[in-house]
């Protein structure tokens, strides 16, 4: 009686974590989409200081660490895995391109939004305007 009912609950307790994981995903993708959350919280608050620098002066930075100035910007965010810094490419007068590697594709219900992207390497592509209000989640 014992050991059957010992069975039974390592069965119990097996399916428990089998669907957990199914469910929540195994902790390695956790991990990777912890990782591509950072990765996005760090893009958009280059771009809006990069959009807030080019709203006061109407300039691009020539490359990202002109953005540390201690005021709107203490330090660079680099890539949360790899500790590089994110590529930024100034196109002309008014667009850039922001690029991040990201581990996994981000999940099309949740992220239909302009900072969708695919999994590997991935470039956003930011058209200012003079005549529009600066708003990180429009471009």
């Amino acid at each position: 009686m014992n050991k059957a009912l010992s069975i039974l609950i390592s069965v119990l307790v097996a399916t428990v974590v089998v669907i957990g994981l199914a469910i929540v995903g195994s902790p390695s993708e956790q991990r990777m989409l912890s990782l591509d959350k950072t990765r996005v919280k760090d893009l958009r608050k280059i771009s809006s200081n990069i959009e807030g620098r080019w709203n006061r002066s109407e300039e691009l930075p020539s490359e990202l660490q002109v953005l540390v100035d201690g005021i709107h910007m203490e330090s660079l965010p680099l890539d949360p895995e790899t500790d590089q810094p994110y590529e930024y490419q100034a196109r002309d007068s008014a667009s850039f391109d922001l690029c991040g590697t990201f581990a996994l594709p981000s999940e099309p219900a949740k992220d239909s939004s302009f900072w969708a992207h695919p999994e590997g390497r991935h470039c956003f592509e930011f058209e200012l305007d003079p005549d529009q209000s600066s708003d990180e989640d429009s471009n």
